[in-house]
């Protein structure tokens, strides 16, 4: 079933599955596959200053374009049920994200601005960014050691907060900022690539400390 347009909807409760093109909210929304392998896939989010819940149980969540003014996104639920992967591949942009600590894997792969302190706790994979040129900025610590490692392409900042990463693996060049903000990382490797990794700029004030092994091919700096 296709929904080209969604506005106003408060709860939009589906047993299968859900394809939406672009979606405007007009209130807070939540579009819930039950738990089941109902797999979301949505367009593109104008959220319009309203809070978006996405549910899709052990199916899949996928938004293909830019996700824009939502205040809080919350991905899954706190159920044993939330084990499908919640990716982004587009811009997003939201004050909140809000997850659990149940196994799925949450993916931005595109530039994201996040306006709060974020703290991953889906104890899946997690993945900031897959290209040189993605910007991920978080207004606030961020954090994925809860997850079961953490990918990285691009640059990410945690606006002078603390970062706090899980393993790390490189899927492109990439930059971490933490400014007056600590940045602790439990190892880096950038796998099978050649790519590099620079940590802070010269403006960074806030101590570097990787507590595992550092495989990188090209340069650490």
């Amino acid at each position: 079933t296709r929904y080209p347009l969604v506005t106003g909807v408060q709860t939009c409760a589906l047993p299968i599955y859900a394809t939406f093109g672009d979606i405007v909210l007009a209130s807070d929304v939540t579009i819930d596959t039950g738990t089941g392998a109902g797999n979301i896939v949505i367009a593109g989010i104008t959220g319009a200053t309203n809070a978006l819940t996405l549910i899709s149980g052990s199916g899949t969540t996928t938004v293909s374009g830019v996700v824009g003014g939502v205040t809080t996104l919350t991905l899954q639920e706190n159920a044993s049920s939330s084990t499908g992967a919640v990716t982004f591949q587009d811009d997003v942009t939201a004050t909140t994200i809000t997850t659990f600590a149940q196994p799925y894997a949450v993916s931005l792969l595109g530039n994201a601005t996040i306006g709060s302190a974020t703290t991953f706790q889906n104890t899946g994979a997690i993945q900031l960014g897959d290209d040189a040129n993605d910007f991920l900025q978080f207004s606030g610590a961020l954090n994925t050691t809860a997850g079961s490692g953490t990918t990285l392409g691009g640059t990410i900042r945690s606006v002078n907060a603390a970062m706090t990463l899980d393993e790390v693996t490189l899927v492109a060049n990439t930059v971490l900022r933490s400014g007056s903000g600590t940045m602790t990382i439990a190892s880096v490797t950038d796998g099978a690539g050649a790519y590099s990794l620079t940590l802070g700029t010269v403006a960074q004030t806030g101590a570097v400390t990787i507590n595992g092994n550092v495989t990188i091919s090209k340069q650490i700096g």
